[in-house]
This record gives structure tokens, C-alpha cells and sequence, in this order.
């Protein structure tokens, strides 16, 4: 079976940015194992890079550079781009990754096509800062994202948050299948410290991170040898630009500079030995859809406290596998925090849950397994 899988890929697996560019290459590393699927990857890179194509294992990537042409019009550009090269692959099936240019792409191609839907992204455009990225660029996207879910014919929702909030949008036959977690974040050891939390996303305010820090602050004062490590960097032009200076401002006013460390990007080995440190991963979104962090986490045998963002609920079991709070109440989340880690047997039983249930749902093994059936049932 002839396989074009379209969506964002990184240019060094070590270096993987994004959770869509975690997700595609999980998936893809557990689908080539399968002898009957040939697997052609297509993937924008970055703007000025040079148009190649690679063999990463048994999956041949197609690399092709992001438009220079301005504003919209480097949207039409990439997906005729994307298109063209579907159309020579002339494969069985597409899978589209998110609904937006690579989906685009397939809908054009005439062929049997799949969308997986990651984000939910009207919802994140509303967030975005300034005029023209909120409403003259976040409408081409929200229009982009309207008219590809309701013509795919086949849909893979990551969360049942996702039907939630699409509703009567989704015309298709639609399959849930959770993300993919590599197989190396289910092999790390339980060295914990048992006051380290652990937090890892964009630094933009979105993901709550001054929310987060006002939260650790109140916990702090209870338990004064609580440590957090929070890894990961600003945001895009859309996003605001001070954020990561105010978070470091606020940590410098409330004399936590001994307690928080900012990481800031971090590689893949570095994100494993975080988490076999830590206690707990914490986080404090506002608008999340099916959080990868949250499942690497879980993977990692880590205890799990978030807010009630889009479909962190659906992920974490509260009181068994962690806790959910409220958006935007940082009481309750330091709260959540105390409780988890001021009793370790709890902690303890968390952390065993939280893997237990990984294991079940996440393990790329389970997803490709699961995709390929569907695969199957869409080709007859």
C-alpha cells in the first residue's frame, strides 16, 4: 500500500519542535516496521532552505521549502507545491496532518484522503496578538480550517474534545485514535525528586506559564524546597514577544531566582533526564487540544497536574493519575501541587497510574497499529 503521510516533520529528529512534528514522526517510525505499507513523507521546511528528499530508515522524505511570496499568497503557493508533488506520488491514500495546507493539498488531489485533526484552530487564533494576525490572517485560516473538515470524507480525532467543539462541522466518518509516544519515554527509570516539578511548552500566554509562576510561588512558601525547571522558548510573531522576560521579571521580584531555572529549548536526551528528575509535570494552558506533554509525561511515569484546557481532561485521571484545575486559578493549582507532592505515597501511586494507563492508549505501537487498520477499512 502506497502511503503519503503530509505534515510538519523535523529536519533533525533530535531536535523535534512542535507536538504535530512529534506526532508525524512517532507515527512514521512505527509504520515503517509494517512490510505492507510504503511510506512517502511530505513536509514544509523552512523559508530559503534547499528542496531535497531523504531516507530516514524506510520512510522517504520530501522536503520542500516554505514560499517567499508574501502573506496569503504564500499559503496558495505551498499547498499547489504540496499538490503537485501528491499528484506525481500518485499514492493509494493520503494522511493529512492538520487541517490546513497539507489538508488543503489532498482535498485537491482526487484521491482517498485522511485528516488528522491536531489543534482546533480558530480557537488558538483568537489568542494571537495584534490586529492583522488576529483577524486578517487568522481569518484565512479559520476559512481554510472550515472548508477541509467539513469535506473530509475520513477524520482522526486526537481527543473527544475535538468533536466537542466541531460539533455538526464533521461530516465524515470519524475514528479516534490518541497520539503517538516513542517507546523511549516508557523506559525512564523512577529516580525521582520528589520536589521538582517539571514544566515544557512555548513560553507565550496561552500555555498560563505566569499563571504557573504565580502557582509555584504560593507553593514555595509552604514547602520551601520545591523546585521548578521550566523548558522551552518565546513564541512566533504573533505571539508577544516580552512574555519570556516578564515570566523571568516576576521570578526575580518574588526572590524565586534560586528556585525556578528557565532551560529553554532543550533536545530530546535533555527532556528524558527532566523527567526522570521531576515529580510532577505541571502545566497551567488556556487553549490546548490534546496535549503532548502531557502524554510524553504520563510515558515517563510522571504525575500530572494541568488545568481544565480543552483535552487535558480526557488524559489525566484526576485524582488517580494527577490532578485538573480550573483555568486561570492559581490557588487551585497550587493547591493540586501541595497535594501531589506533599504525599509521597499518593505521589507514588500517580506516577504507577499515570504510565499504566500510557502504555494502554499512547505507545506509537498501539497508534500505528490502529492507523493502518483504518487505512485498510478506508481502501476496502
Amino acid at each position: 500500500m502506497q502511503i503519503v503521510i503530509a505534515g510538519d516533520y523535523p529536519s533533525d529528529p533530535d531536535k523535534i519542535s512542535g507536538g504535530v512534528e512529534a506526532v508525524v514522526y512517532n507515527l512514521t517510525q512505527a509504520l515503517q516496521t509494517y512490510s505492507d505499507l510504503k511510506i512517502n513523507l511530505i513536509t514544509l521546511s523552512a523559508r530559503g532552505a534547499v528542496k531535497k528528499t531523504v531516507k530516514h530508515g524506510e520512510i522517504t522524505v520530501h522536503y520542500l521549502p516554505v514560499s517567499t511570496r508574501p502573506s496569503y499568497l504564500s499559503t496558495l503557493a505551498n499547498v499547489q507545491n504540496i499538490r503537485a508533488l501528491m499528484t506525481q506520488l500518485q499514492p493509494d491514500l493520503i494522511h493529512a496532518q492538520v487541517a490546513g495546507e497539507y489538508a488543503e493539498a489532498a482535498l485537491g488531489c482526487g484521491r482517498p484522503w485522511i485528516l488528522t485533526l491536531h489543534g482546533i484552530r480558530y480557537l488558538e487564533v483568537d489568542l494571537w496578538q495584534g490586529f492583522m494576525n488576529r483577524y486578517y490572517r487568522g481569518w484565512f485560516i479559520k476559512q481554510e480550517e472550515r472548508r477541509t473538515i467539513q469535506q473530509a470524507n475520513h477524520i482522526i480525532s486526537i481527543s473527544p474534545y475535538i468533536q466537542t467543539v466541531f460539533n455538526r462541522q464533521l461530516q465524515g466518518d470519524i475514528y479516534n485514535i490518541e497520539n503517538p509516544i516513542d517507546e523511549v519515554f516508557f523506559r525512564v527509570p523512577f529516580k525521582r525528586n520528589p520536589y521538582q516539578l517539571f514544566f515544557m511548552g512555548r513560553l507565550i500566554p496561552r500555555k498560563g506559564v505566569m499563571t504557573l509562576l504565580h502557582a509555584f510561588a504560593r507553593l514555595h512558601q509552604k514547602i520551601p524546597q520545591a523546585r521548578l525547571r521550566i523548558a522551552g522558548e518565546g513564541g512566533a510573531a504573533n505571539e508577544v514577544k516580552s512574555y519570556p522576560e516578564q515570566l523571568k521579571q516576576f521570578v526575580k521580584e518574588a526572590n524565586l531566582e534560586h528556585a525556578v531555572t528557565f532551560l529553554g529549548f532543550i533536545d530530546k536526551a535533555t527532556l528524558l533526564q527532566e523527567y526522570e528528575n521531576c515529580a510532577v509535570f505541571t502545566m497551567a494552558s488556556v487553549q490546548e487540544t490534546a496535549p503532548m506533554v502531557i502524554m510524553e509525561a504520563m510515558a515517563a511515569g510522571t504525575a500530572v497536574v494541568s488545568t481544565d484546557a480543552g483535552g487535558a481532561r480526557y488524559l489525566v485521571e484526576h485524582g488517580r493519575s494527577g490532578f485538573i484545575v480550573p483555568v486561570g486559578d492559581e490557588e487551585a493549582l497550587s493547591q493540586a501541587l501541595y497535594d501531589t507532592v506533599s504525599e509521597q505515597d499518593r505521589l507514588e501511586a500517580m506516577s504507577n497510574r499515570a504510565r499504566e494507563i500510557a502504555q494502554q492508549r499512547f505507545h506509537a505501537d498501539v497508534v500505528a497499529a490502529k492507523t493502518r487498520d483504518i487505512y485498510y477499512q478506508i481502501l476496502g
